[in-house]
């Protein structure tokens, strides 16, 4: 079997046959030709040899066309020409067996190593043979010895037995790590195909190596992305990276969220419908109470003569008929605000100043950011509001007031009684309230004004240890 790794070690080998032949065979005939006159003719005809098969099967092998058997077979036939021409059995050349075979190790598996392993070996014995016998004509004027000429191919054919049992254990081992590493990346790339996220891996030159959806990279370019639109749909972005030998990689894991935004479409509607709602009962609720008590006192003012008691009816008239307009016009105030000026505003000292004015001296500052974008008066609103809530819940004991500034937070803290769970979103409603003569209408209007400028309101509170309202910014 012939993977990426070993064609790339083929194509290599077939590159570099020619100069192991030119440097095996040259440098032989310069000693050679100093003792035994031989021609250099077969030299120069080994060396085209190689040359036009090594071209020849590396463009083949460009074309797809690849056979190891036969370029080894080559390699082995140019290894007893050079041996022929090098000293015969007394070739230090025949050194280069050994590189076929670990070569052909590589490249062939179990029975197909083995048998061309054996073919190797007897090839090299019967070339011995052949010479000794003299079928194979010497080309240098020399007696060789049998006995030792035997001796020296059963040394070389128990070496090249061993190098090829190693070379086969080692490749063997190879093979099975680079099988168990293919399985282990095929498995978490199906893995990955198969989540419901899209996960792109980019290398540190920006190259794509691994993309398990058609999605464009062009939303890539930008890390500070969270959120995009591709083709009708809706998907987040999360972006990480990390170093694998000495290489940086960037992971980019996209998630269709088209069906978590529709929810949140609905639930936002929902949460709307039943927040006019309250609001509906809320503002009724809060006309109705004076004008009952306006009813009730035209209906007793009608039929009492008692003067005293007519200026009394007559003042309670004029206080509801004020509280609803002061109703009307909280209301209105609530509803007006839609569209806010932005002005720099320094936290510190803005912060400072709204908890002096209400006396509350117990004040922490934890933050890096110096001001914020915001409109300075409902920003103060806002604040304010959340100071007296806080005022109001200790019975006006400033001591157990804090306000603090802490990593873009502004948070207003107080050891009052607490709210109950069950009343931590109702307090945000309009006009929902528990103090005698409240309107209700504090918190809605700080969360309004939040919304506005992109804050966040989070109300956290624990019955009998006290609330913390907390702003967050942008």
């Amino acid at each position: 079997m012939i993977t990426k790794k070993y064609d790339y070690l083929l194509r290599l080998g077939l590159l570099t046959r020619p100069f192991i032949v030119f440097f095996s065979l040259f440098i032989s005939y310069y000693f050679l030709r100093e003792i035994f006159e031989i021609s250099i003719l077969p030299f120069i005809f080994i060396f085209l040899s190689s040359v036009v098969l090594s071209l020849l099967f590396y463009y083949s092998s460009k074309k797809g066309i690849k056979s190891p058997i036969i370029y080894l077979l080559a390699d082995t036939f140019l290894i007893i020409g050079i041996m022929h021409f090098t000293g015969g059995p007394e070739s230090v050349f025949s050194i280069l067996f050994f590189l076929v075979i670990i070569t052909s190790s590589l490249y062939f598996e179990k029975e197909k190593y083995f048998y061309f392993s054996v073919f190797l070996l007897l090839l090299y014995n019967l070339f011995l043979f052949l010479w000794t016998k003299g079928i194979i004509k010497n080309p240098f004027e020399l007696e060789f010895k049998t006995e030792e000429i035997l001796l020296r191919g059963y040394i070389t054919t128990l070496s090249l037995l061993i190098a090829s049992l190693l070379s086969y254990i080692l490749s063997e081992r190879a093979r099975r790590g680079e099988k168990e590493a293919e399985k282990t990346d095929i498995l978490a790339r199906e893995i990955l195909r198969n989540l419901g996220e899209i996960v792109i891996v980019k290398n540190e030159k920006g190259e794509t190596i691994f993309k398990n959806s058609e999605i464009p990279d062009l939303f890539l370019n930008n890390k500070n992305i969270k959120e995009f639109s591709y083709d009708g749909k809706q998907y987040s972005l999360n972006y990480s990276s990390f170093d694998l030998f000495k290489e940086k990689f960037e992971i980019y894991v996209l998630r269709d969220i088209t069906k978590e935004r529709e929810m949140e479409q609905i639930l936002k509607q929902k949460e709307k419908e039943k927040f006019l709602t309250e609001l509906s009962h809320g503002l009724a609720h809060e006309i109705r109470n004076p004008l009952a008590a306006i009813q009730g006192a035209i209906t007793t003012l009608l039929k009492v003569k008692d003067e005293d008691k007519k200026k009394r009816l007559i003042e309670l008239i004029k206080n509801e008929i004020e509280r609803l307009d002061l109703i009307i016009k909280t209301f209105q105030n609530y509803a007006k605000i839609k569209k806010i000026k932005k002005e720099k505003i320094y936290l510190k000292s803005f912060i400072k100043s709204l908890a002096s004015e209400f006396g509350i001296e117990n004040i922490e500052f934890k933050n890096e950011k110096e001001y914020i974008e915001a409109e300075p008066y409902l920003t103060q609103i806002a604040i304010q509001n959340l100071i007296r809530n806080a005022i109001e819940a200790v019975n006006g004991n400033r001591e157990k007031v804090k306000v603090k500034l802490i990593e873009n937070k502004i948070i207003i803290e107080d050891k009052g009684e607490g709210i109950p769970e069950e009343e931590l979103e109702k307090v945000k409603y309009p006009f929902y309230t528990t103090k005698p003569g409240g309107l209700g209408m504090g918190l809605p209007l700080t969360e309004r004004i939040c919304e506005l400028h992109g804050f966040k309101l989070i109300l956290k509170s624990e019955k009998g240890k006290g609330t913390e309202a907390i702003i967050e910014l942008v």
